[in-house]
């Protein structure tokens, strides 16, 4: 999953489609760690943490403050093996600076 995405995001670039910046876990603590700190630069950060194998559709989580995204993480255990890894991607913000829709 990831060497696809890391492959494909350089051909985004190059055509100028925005890619979000996303970080792959298996690790709970790293994670929180990771997202307390995008939060204290940016208490307005919108997240998605998605698990990396299939989570019968409910595998993708929407976190609009860090309590939530905290409980996101903490979500992917439930997930069995589709959870072991999961992505925290950030949400891309549209022109007018609302959040947008996932890439």
């Amino acid at each position: 999953m990831n060497g696809i995405n890391n492959g494909l995001e350089n051909s985004w670039k190059a055509i100028i489609i925005p890619q979000p910046e996303f970080h792959a876990y298996t690790n709970t603590t790293q994670a929180i760690g990771y997202l307390e700190a995008k939060y204290e630069k940016n208490k307005n950060a919108v997240f998605y943490v998605k698990a990396s194998g299939l989570a019968a559709g409910k595998g993708a989580i929407r976190a609009e403050n860090l309590d939530q995204a905290i409980k996101a993480v903490a979500t992917m255990v439930h997930f069995g093996d589709a959870g072991k890894t999961f992505l925290i991607e950030e949400c891309i913000q549209n022109h007018d600076g609302t959040p947008g829709e996932e890439a």
